[in-house]
């Protein structure tokens, strides 16, 4: 999707859900930008460092990700105990994002569950996307919402 086709998805967000949205360094001020134009309240960052990564000529590697928390409303989590932002998980495919993030999120909410641009099933989450295969149970993709 462009940039102003993203701006102008309406999220099915539900009263007091939990949002996390992943990107990378390249697109982190369009990711803040989205939260606001979609009326989410920023919290905090999640980091995912995994080993290797991108590394541009004459710059850092970029060895990690971020899946950026917010909220619609006022969501309560079920647990907090061993809920940190920063996390180490191996690296699965291309974009495949770790398991161990998904078991966290399905561990400290409760209630429906949507990846969204879902490529693969997920369990504990409804998928949605273009490239989702709803016949595969996988860890995989970008945006997690919680209601």
């Amino acid at each position: 999707m462009t940039e102003d086709e993203l701006k102008q998805l309406t999220l099915p967000v539900k009263p007091h859900c939990h949002v996390w949205v992943w990107t990378t360094h390249m697109f982190m001020p369009l990711a803040f930008s989205l939260l606001e134009q979609w009326s989410l309240r920023y919290v905090c960052t999640f980091v995912w460092h995994k080993k290797g990564g991108f590394q541009p000529l004459n710059r850092p590697q970029y060895n990690c990700e971020f899946a950026l928390y917010a909220t619609y409303g006022c969501p309560r989590f079920t647990i907090t105990k061993a809920f940190k932002t920063g996390f180490k998980a191996p690296r699965g495919g291309h974009s495949v994002k770790p398991d161990f993030f998904y078991a966290t999120v399905r561990r400290v909410t409760e209630g429906r569950r949507l990846d969204l641009f879902a490529r693969r099933t997920i369990e504990g989450f409804e998928g949605w996307g273009q490239e989702y295969d709803r016949g595969v149970v996988d860890q995989d993709d970008r945006v997690a919402i919680e209601d």
